[in-house]
């Protein structure tokens, strides 16, 4: 098992993801108050992202725990993890019941679910695409959730989530 991180850099890297977090958050207020609420959305996404980044940084080089090239991949770069531990962090899981399949979702399931829909989403509203079932291409989306009031709830999460990890360091 080769240390990709030793946790001695961890707290740099914290440091950075939390610049980085602000960086993309400001960026977003920005298109927020233009009016372009998907691509505001999307970026909030990746500042939570790099919010929970400084979290599993920080809590790892507490511990002293090395990150290796599994979790960094696992962990650290998967958008779905991090959106999952953004959410985790900030307190968020509801017993879900999914009323097509009738099925109750785990704590675990709830949280990796969010981080695969708010993914799609994110993707859906930035990327040209390929639509397999209508053989065309389709524009980046403009969900009718992604709204002024929808987005604006977002950025407020964002700015929780960035707060969280910033006193996790304290």
């Amino acid at each position: 098992m080769r240390i990709l991180i030793p946790c001695t850099k961890l707290k740099e890297g914290y440091k950075l993801s939390i610049e980085n977090a602000k960086r993309l958050l400001k960026d977003a207020e920005l298109l927020f108050d233009a009016g372009s609420f998907p691509s505001a959305g999307s970026l909030v996404l990746a500042a939570e992202e790099e919010a929970a980044k400084a979290v599993m940084c920080i809590d790892s080089s507490k511990i002293c725990q090395n990150v290796t090239y599994n979790e960094w991949k696992k962990k650290f770069k998967w958008h779905i993890s991090k959106l999952a531990e953004s959410m985790k962090m900030r307190g968020y899981y509801y017993k879900m019941i999914h009323s097509f399949l009738g099925e109750v979702w785990t704590k675990e399931e709830f949280h990796r679910q969010y981080g695969e829909i708010s993914e799609r989403m994110r993707e859906g509203c930035l990327y040209v695409d390929w639509d397999l079932q209508n053989g065309e291409w389709k524009l980046p989306l403009k969900p009718p959730t992604l709204n002024k009031e929808y987005v604006e709830a977002m950025l407020h999460r964002a700015k929780i989530s960035i707060e969280i990890a910033e006193k996790r360091a304290l």
